[in-house]
């Protein structure tokens, strides 16, 4: 689990908002540390996701220069600038994916993917390959067919407003949910 928590985007962003040790010892835990309190962990949860002791902590905040006040600055302003930052992050990455296999899926129901079928040439009793083109499997159908009633021209408008930041304040999760919630309220009403 700390392999994946310190080498995600998020982190990366965060440890981007925070100041770095270097030079010093522990240079890499402390920026660490620092990151998964800018991001929320508690302080027992990000000593444990950096393999290190309150001990350690103690330490750090009285013999590093600028920890303590980096420290303290991780829980003040950069919180919320940090936060709208990963959800813009999040979600534009994970609406992306999304889309991406939105593309695939497409591709396939219109006949554009092909794929290859090995066989046998009861013939010849060599091997053979014919390319034939792609069908959607029943999981993929359904999908395609629940996915068809989201491309409308609502949604692409209320996309469009999230990520001109004409959709309001998008600075948490719970926000974001409750606008995307109003937007679908305001589709079903049309």
């Amino acid at each position: 689990m700390t392999e994946l928590a310190t080498t995600s985007p998020e982190l990366s962003a965060a440890r981007a908002l925070v100041p770095q040790f270097d030079g010093e010892r522990d240079s890499g835990a402390m920026g660490e540390y620092l990151a998964f309190r800018l991001v929320g962990f508690s302080v027992t949860e990000a000593l444990r996701l950096v393999n290190r002791k309150e001990k350690t902590l103690k330490n750090w905040r009285l013999h590093k220069d600028g920890f303590r006040t980096a420290e303290l600055e991780c829980m003040g302003n950069n919180r919320g600038k940090l936060r709208k930052e990963l959800l813009d992050t999040m979600f534009t990455r994970n609406f992306m994916l999304t889309m991406r296999q939105d593309q695939e899926i497409l591709f396939k129901a219109a006949g554009l993917v092909t794929e290859e079928i090995h066989y046998t040439d009861p013939d010849t009793g060599k091997d053979a390959v014919v390319e034939v083109v792609a069908q959607l499997d029943d999981d993929e159908r359904a999908y395609w067919m629940q996915m068809r009633r989201q491309y409308t021209p609502a949604q692409l408008e209320a996309i469009n407003k999230l990520f001109e930041g004409r959709g309001g304040d998008v600075s948490d999760i719970h926000t974001l949910i409750f606008q995307m919630s109003k937007t679908e309220q305001h589709i079903h009403a049309s």
